[in-house]
């Protein structure tokens, strides 16, 4: 997670330095870094939400 936030930003900083738009493309890079990141926990979030939902269900109807 913190190295798709941290090669969002850096790469946006480096697109400021370059065209001279400070902050513009440093900021945009920090969101879409964190959005990344938000999505990528998300997915293990209800992978394991499902995983969790099979065990209960095989709980329920007796099996192991």
């Amino acid at each position: 997670m913190g190295i798709a936030v941290a090669i969002g930003y850096l790469g946006g900083r480096w697109i400021d330095g370059r065209f001279d738009t400070a902050p513009v493309f440093s900021l945009l890079g920090l969101f879409f870094g964190l959005g990344a990141a938000f999505k990528a926990v998300w997915r293990v979030y209800t992978k394991a939400k499902s995983l969790g939902d099979d065990d209960e269900n095989a709980q329920k109807n007796g099996e192991s």
